[in-house]
């Protein structure tokens, strides 16, 4: 059983390995959109339906994951607004990347010098302070952005309400005046 968990977690680690941040390690966990990729597919790149993975799986296997030492869980907070734990997120471990067989000096030299760039970070960087403070910085931009779509989207779903009554032609004018107020002159 082990052996098939550890093959399991091996499928993820080039999909893990691809996506992450390279000053925290950062994976933005999409169960569904990882499922997809880690199906097999057909020659048309569709999924075969008999043999898809199902993102249930998938949710189980992660905190195996965690219990193994491959990825973190950061702490989550519920988003009562969207019926969810927020954010979705983990952190890949130095064990993860040293089992991808990984150069962990020149992977951590790459994650040093791009701390440095980001400029933020008040710690000297290469030390686990200026690592947490840049994964703190991360997890605050993610939450801010996922606040400013829920802001976008509902305003679009409001809009797209009041509009909907109305004839194309009172519609029409309705956006053409909402687009001059809001754009600007040029």
């Amino acid at each position: 059983m082990l052996f098939l968990r550890v093959a399991v977690a091996r499928s993820h680690w080039s999909v893990f390995r691809h996506g992450p941040d390279r000053a925290t390690w950062i994976v933005t966990v999409n169960i569904g959109r990882l499922a997809e990729e880690l199906s097999p597919k057909d020659a048309d790149r569709n999924v075969v339906p008999e043999t898809r993975v199902e993102p249930s799986r998938l949710s189980r296997l992660i905190p195996e994951l965690a219990w193994f030492g491959l990825i973190e869980m950061p702490e989550l907070e519920w988003d009562p607004i969207e019926k969810y734990w927020m954010p979705r997120h983990i952190r890949l471990t130095d064990r993860f990347w040293q089992l991808c067989g990984v150069n962990m000096d020149k992977l951590l030299a790459q994650r040093n010098a791009r701390i440095e760039t980001e400029g933020e970070c008040k710690a000297e960087a290469g030390t686990s302070m200026s690592v947490r403070e840049v994964r703190h910085q991360w997890y605050e931009r993610a939450r801010i952005n996922t606040l400013r779509h829920r802001h976008i989207r509902s305003v679009r779903g409001k809009r797209r309400k009041r509009l909907a009554p109305l004839r194309i032609d009172e519609r029409r004018q309705a956006i053409s005046s909402w687009l001059i107020r809001t754009l600007p002159n040029h």
